[in-house]
C-alpha cells in the first residue's frame, strides 16, 4: 500500500500544551492559535482541542513537516479525531421550538439554517431530533429532504440530500403520547446532527 500524506496550511502550529499522538492527546491550533506572534498580528484564531491520530499516521513528519504521512490499513478506519471549543463559526444552526400541548400531545417544530457562502453546498445531512420514551405516534412534515420517526431509537431522523448555503428550511411534528403516571418531567436530549464535507458549487470541467 503506497504512503498517502496530507499537507497542513502553514497556519497551523503546534499548541505548546501537548502533542497530538495515535492513542493521546494533545492540542492544535489554527491561525497560530498557540503562537504568541500569530495571536499579536491579529489573525482570526480558532483552537482545536484534544487532537488524536489514529496509529498509522508518523507523528515526526507531523511535527517537522506540517503533514499527516501514514500507510491506510485494510479496510474503514478514522484518521483523526479532534474536538473545538472556542470562537466556532458552525457551518449550520439547528433551532428546535417545542410546545407541550396538554399530557398526551407536544408540537415540535425545527429550523435548519446553513451558515456558510451561497456557493457552497452541504450534502448528506442527517438531524435526529429525540423523543421521549412514551411516544405512540408521530405526524411529519419536512419542506425538504424525509424525515422518520425510528421507535427503535426514540427519535425523529431528518435527512436532507443537499443545501446551499445560506438557506433556511425546517421540520414540523406532532408527537402523541401515552398517559403515564410519572410527574417527573421530560428531560429534553441534545439533537445531533451529521453531514458530509461541504464542497463548492462550481467545478473545473
Amino acid at each position: 500500500m503506497p504512503e498517502c500524506k496530507f499537507g497542513i496550511n502553514d497556519k497551523i502550529v503546534m499548541d505548546s500544551k501537548g502533542k497530538g499522538g495515535g492513542t493521546g492527546s494533545g492540542g492544535l491550533s489554527v491561525a497560530g492559535g498557540g503562537d504568541d506572534a500569530a495571536r499579536a498580528s491579529g489573525k482570526p484564531v480558532v483552537v482545536i482541542d484534544d487532537c488524536q491520530f489514529h496509529q498509522c499516521v508518523k507523528l515526526s513528519k507531523f511535527e517537522t513537516e506540517h503533514s499527516i504521512s501514514f500507510i491506510p490499513p485494510d479496510g474503514e478506519f478514522e484518521l483523526m479525531r479532534y474536538r473545538t471549543t472556542k470562537d466556532i463559526s458552525l457551518p449550520f444552526r439547528v433551532i428546535p421550538l417545542v410546545r407541550e400541548v396538554g399530557r398526551t400531545r407536544m408540537e415540535v417544530k425545527v429550523v435548519l439554517k446553513s451558515n456558510f457562502k451561497p456557493s457552497l453546498l452541504g450534502q448528506k445531512m442527517e438531524v435526529k431530533i429525540p423523543t421521549p420514551l412514551n411516544t405512540s405516534g408521530v405526524q411529519l412534515i419536512c419542506l425538504k429532504g424525509k424525515a422518520k420517526y425510528k421507535a427503535s431509537e426514540n427519535a425523529i431522523v431528518w435527512k436532507i440530500k443537499r443545501m446551499a448555503g445560506m438557506k433556511e428550511t425546517q421540520l414540523s411534528a406532532e408527537i402523541e403520547l401515552l398517559e403515564t403516571d410519572t410527574k417527573k418531567k421530560w428531560t429534553r436530549p441534545p439533537i445531533s446532527m451529521n453531514f458530509e464535507p461541504i464542497i463548492s458549487l462550481w467545478t473545473c470541467p
